[in-house]
């Protein structure tokens, strides 16, 4: 079976790394896609299944955060665009501190290449054009 199937279909998550990082990235690229073409209940379900797996890598959380809450935004839910948006903020603002040195791997190895970290902040520049209001991390 494939690791994701149509919508609503069964998901088999894979017992290695490896393969549920790619069913990870997969979804993530389902939500962002859903999103694009304005369908934000099917985005939300691969937003939500690309969160599910709870990865504490910073870069893939950094990706995904900013496109669950803009889509959250867009189904009503401005409460969690918000709590999203500000995780994503302390990301950003980690990985782009002055003191980081401009290396390949910013964090060191399996923590994000620096495209990762391209990616998640032009996402959350995105996030934080779309999502109205002063967030405050509530």
């Amino acid at each position: 079976k494939p690791m994701l199937e149509e919508f609503g279909g069964e998901i088999e998550l894979a017992s290695n790394n490896r393969e549920r990082e790619l069913a990870l990235w997969r979804a993530f690229g389902l939500a962002l896609l859903e999103y694009r073409q304005g369908n934000y209940e099917r985005a939300k379900h691969w937003a939500d299944f690309a969160m599910s797996f709870q990865d504490r890598r910073d870069y893939i959380n950094g990706a995904v955060e900013p496109v669950h809450a803009m889509i959250c935004f867009r189904l009503g839910d401005l409460g969690t665009a918000r709590v999203d948006l500000e995780r994503t903020r302390k990301r950003i603002d980690k990985a782009f501190a002055p003191e980081l040195p401009a290396a390949y791997e910013p964090f060191g190895q399996y923590q994000g290449f620096w495209w990762d970290w391209i990616i998640a902040r032009t996402l959350f520049r995105e996030a934080e054009s779309v999502i109205p209001g002063e967030v405050t991390g509530q």
